[in-house]
């Protein structure tokens, strides 16, 4: 019975010994959780704040695209590349009494391409395009400096509205207009051919013969 007391009683002196874990107040364990958030918060912008400053190195340590380049152009091949990146044709408004149009695509081989628009040069009529390749000015800007380098052409336009006025579903396709009305010819006729049909047959043969003579052809 001795025995027994005297091992209670160290028990009990042991537990005494042992200080008690206190339990975190309320307010301490807020206001802990609140720096551990804060802390956070802040080595977040912190990232976020180089991953910027390490875009903005990459962006101007980039290579600049090749049709951004600074290259010499003619006046005339400055002039063209102008008016695509400028081009807002009027889609409204009063239309030209006469006049003429070729309809044309970059989806025409380059070579045949080049081809009409020089044509299109001769006699004084505007090549006009749908709209932007792929629906992206810098692809149009540097498929327009493809063209400025291969072969001297001008004047051409971005505009649907005609391909729509007159259901133009194919190219290429000359338009003339005037009072009498509108002569529409399709396929691939070289522009001397095209004109010739409509002083021939169209309604608009009188436009059409003075086109032919300022491309120096005397009918």
């Amino acid at each position: 019975m001795k025995k027994r007391k005297r091992v209670l009683i160290a028990i009990l002196i042991l537990t005494a010994s042992i200080p008690a874990l206190s339990e975190p107040k309320p307010d301490e364990t807020i206001a802990e959780s609140q720096a551990q958030g804060q802390a956070k918060r802040q080595a977040y912008r912190a990232w976020l704040d180089r991953q910027a400053d390490l875009q903005a190195q990459l962006k101007a340590a980039a290579k600049r695209p090749d049709f951004l380049r600074d290259r010499p152009l003619s006046s005339n091949s400055q002039q063209f590349i102008d008016q695509l990146k400028n081009a807002q044709q009027a889609l409204a408004g009063e239309k030209p009494k006469t006049g003429a149009r070729y309809l044309v695509s970059f989806s025409i081989p380059q070579t045949a391409l080049i081809n009409m628009l020089q044509e299109a040069k001769r006699f004084a009529i505007p090549a006009t395009i749908r709209g932007l390749v792929d629906n992206n000015m810098p692809a149009t800007v540097q498929a327009v400096k493809s063209l400025v380098e291969a072969g001297q052409v001008d004047g051409v336009q971005i505009d649907p509205q005609p391909f729509t006025n007159y259901h133009i579903d194919a190219v290429p396709a000359l338009v003339v207009q005037c009072e009498a009305g509108v002569d529409v010819v399709r396929g691939n006729l070289h522009l001397e051919a095209a004109l010739s049909r409509i002083v021939n047959a169209g309604d608009c043969a009188t436009t059409a013969s003075a086109l032919l003579q300022q491309g120096g052809i005397r009918g």
